[in-house]
């Protein structure tokens, strides 16, 4: 295959990779590395901490590259729950928002 014709396959893959990633984690990569907005601005436009948006983008980032190399037969298929984060990654990254009240309990524990 030539040049032209990986990178139009290239750009599809990204294309899916963004269309099925959760709006949070899509909306953080748009505007962190395709808008190449600063952090602060973008957390304050989603109403949301700047660690709480670094982490959506890369893992977001994380995913598109993961599509990538197994498009291009590089790398392993996809765990059973992409989604999962660890438990070093904030509660809302991990699928559950935390109320303000909630957080400041946590961090003070």
């Amino acid at each position: 295959m030539d040049g032209a014709a990986d990178a139009a396959d290239d750009v599809r893959v990204v294309q899916s990779a963004l269309d099925e990633l959760s709006p949070k984690l899509r909306e953080a990569f748009v505007l962190l590395a395709l808008e190449r907005m600063p952090g602060d601005e973008a957390a304050r436009l989603l109403g949301v901490r700047a660690e709480v948006l670094r982490v959506r983008a890369t893992r977001a980032r994380q995913r598109i590259q993961e599509a990538l190399r197994r498009a291009n037969g590089d790398g392993p298929e996809p765990e059973a729950d992409p989604g999962q984060a660890g438990p070093e990654a904030p509660d809302e990254v991990r699928g559950r928002e935390v109320s303000q009240s909630e957080s400041r309990v946590t961090r003070d524990s």
